[in-house]
């Protein structure tokens, strides 16, 4: 059964989640949204915690800052709020729920891929990632992210506190707090090489937002891995299928990561 919840942040807002309940005692997946996007993901995320809970998964999704169902606006994202409200959220299903706690997993899709990741490397316990065309996980954000200069949004957040910050989804600009730059250059995926656990990537060949060849680096790196996997989709784009029309890659994503989940978790 899917629970509409209200959670504290650690700033004090309001976090909007959706807490997916399972029967007797089950894993705990976390989601972590995309940028500019919202914690069902157009459903994907939704229908993915629907047939988790089936097998008897539990699991919550959040709207982050600057999610259209969220409280707070864009002036309020930043990775280390986002990594707040992912730990507030997975604490409330830990404290309410009959959880396993040795089977506990994330799902991150693009920025949200790269939160998983941090989240994990913080959160050891937390052993099993399903990551869809994860964000500049190997390469970092020392150049540009989204055809912005990253130099120059830096030069901006340390003289106005903030930047002007112009979303090539939805075609306009928007403010974004200082340390959303801080965090896209100091919240680093240091270390992630190592990471022990279990590890599915999903990524299009046809990605021109987040390269396949990040994924396929990412994967090389990881060799200390209990068990890993590369799912590349033919001709999928950055969106699954939502931006082209190609169900199809929808229908793989969701396929790939349930299968890796129910194995793995």
């Amino acid at each position: 059964m899917e629970k509409e919840i209200y959670l504290k942040s650690k700033r004090g807002s309001l976090i909007h989640a959706y807490a997916q309940t399972a029967e007797g005692k089950g894993g705990l997946v976390v989601f972590a949204h995309s940028f500019k996007g919202e914690a069902n993901e157009d459903d994907r995320y939704r229908r993915l915690a629907q047939m988790l809970a089936e097998i008897g998964v539990y699991s919550i999704r959040m709207e982050f800052p600057g999610s259209p169902f969220a409280f707070e606006d864009d002036r309020a994202y930043c990775l280390s709020n986002c990594l707040d409200d992912m730990e507030v959220c997975a604490e409330h299903m830990r404290t309410n729920y009959e959880i396993a706690e040795d089977h506990l997993g994330l799902v991150g899709y693009s920025m949200g891929g790269r939160l998983a990741c941090l989240f994990a490397m913080k959160h050891p316990e937390y052993k099993t990632l399903v990551l869809w065309a994860p964000c500049n996980i190997v390469y970092g954000l020392e150049d540009d992210f989204l055809e912005q200069n990253v130099g120059m949004m830096k030069k901006e957040a340390d003289e106005k506190g903030s930047i002007n910050f112009y979303d090539i989804f939805h075609k306009q600009t928007t403010v974004f707090p200082a340390e959303f730059v801080y965090d896209l250059l100091d919240q680093r995926i240091k270390g992630f090489k190592d990471f022990p656990g279990n590890i599915l990537i999903v990524h299009g060949d046809n990605d021109i937002t987040v390269d396949v060849k990040e994924s396929i680096s990412l994967y090389n790196d990881l060799d200390k891995c209990s068990e890993k996997k590369l799912e590349i989709l033919e001709k999928a784009d950055h969106g699954f299928g939502l931006w082209d029309g190609r169900i199809s890659d929808n229908e793989k994503l969701i396929e790939h990561s349930f299968s890796f989940l129910k194995e793995y978790l």
